[in-house]
């Protein structure tokens, strides 16, 4: 699907809670269709788009496309910056969910892990640009046969880089889907146990709607078949995800273990492109009065061996830089990563 900017018609500065935040109207072309976005970036890099369904009744011809396909959805999706391997995995009652949806809010955000430990908001090109020079640097030494270099070593930078974008869309009727994917550019070094969720104010989730997978990205190669590139796909089961409450705080989030990489002379490989997918439905919990509320993706990415018996909590950690912080709960060595969707404006 092609997606294209076709123009900026207005630009207008919101009260908002961050005031250097500029709310532009953007019509942006995605899959033949024309969709009219609101589009703010923060000083952290932060690209919100929003997009609100015209509240007047479709006509017949739009009513009949609608119900044959939803490319019209999987293109919105792609306006507001949903990565097109993100969209495909989408089953058909999500993506009804969104076609039917009042409206749709993404967050989209770019960090890095440097040496040091430190989460630092960084900008989309400098994430890509890493990516791809690490998977340059990658993909030659797994290629190279000269004998006199060592066996194929792992290129892990010191700075590992992440995309998180966190989706909230509004059903009616005081029901709201809850979507997040997070995706590695860079691997880490450390492969452990991560846990990757969504939590909410005032929310009730709504737990068989729970669902998630994970899938990546493996490089091989052996002297007989040469260089090849295979997807692998994991889907959660209900063993492999939690529910947490805080206060008034509620939400859920899958774990899992990265793959490793396996260097070696004869036959090697390695992954890249690690992507974790979570959603939910949920309630409002007091349906009845009107309010703003703030949901959170949250990355726990684990730096330490931890014990079978997995612990989800939501927190309010300041270096997470998000409101409410849900996740692996232990005492050791880790790094976190999230986004927040803030003033979400519930009316009854």
């Amino acid at each position: 699907m092609s997606l294209a900017l076709i123009f900026s018609f207005s630009s207008q500065v919101f009260a908002t809670e961050d005031p250097s935040k500029s709310i532009t109207t953007i019509t942006v072309e995605s899959g033949g269709y024309e969709f009219q976005i609101t589009e703010s970036v923060n000083e952290n890099y932060q690209i919100t788009r929003t997009y609100t369904k015209d509240p007047a009744p479709l006509s017949a011809d739009q009513i009949d496309d609608a119900n044959q396909s939803y490319i019209r959805t999987k293109s919105l999706l792609s306006a507001l910056g949903i990565s097109q391997n993100a969209i495909e995995h989408l089953d058909t009652d999500t993506l009804h969910s969104f076609a039917n949806g009042k409206s749709i809010s993404v967050i989209s955000s770019y960090t890095k892990c440097d040496a040091d430990g430190n989460i630092v908001p960084v900008s989309e090109t400098e994430a890509l640009q890493a990516a791809a020079e690490q998977q340059r640097m990658n993909l030659q030494n797994l290629t190279n046969d000269v004998p006199s270099i060592e066996p194929y070593e792992l290129n892990h930078s010191s700075d590992s880089y992440m995309k998180i974008d966190l989706y909230v869309s509004y059903l009616g009727n005081a029901r709201y889907l809850f979507a997040a994917d997070a995706r590695w550019l860079t691997m880490p070094k450390f492969r452990l146990t991560d846990s990757f969720g969504i939590c909410a104010m005032g929310i009730d989730v709504t737990n068989d709607t729970r669902s998630g997978y994970w899938d990546y990205v493996e490089v091989s190669r052996n002297s007989y078949e040469g260089t090849k590139e295979t997807r692998k796909t994991h889907t959660m089961t209900s063993s492999e995800c939690r529910n947490a409450v805080n206060g008034n705080w509620y939400g859920s989030a899958e774990f899992f273990t990265l793959p490793g990489d396996f260097p070696s002379s004869i036959a090697s490989s390695y992954c890249k492109d690690f992507h974790a997918h979570f959603q939910f439905y949920a309630l409002i919990h007091d349906y009845t009065s009107g309010k703003n509320f703030t949901a959170s993706a949250c990355y726990v990415h684990s730096k330490i061996k931890l014990s079978p018996s997995i612990s989800i909590g939501i927190d309010f950690n300041k270096a997470a830089s998000v409101s409410g912080c849900i996740g692996l709960q232990f005492r050791g060595e880790k790094d976190i990563r999230g986004v927040d969707i803030s003033n979400i404006h519930y009316v009854p």
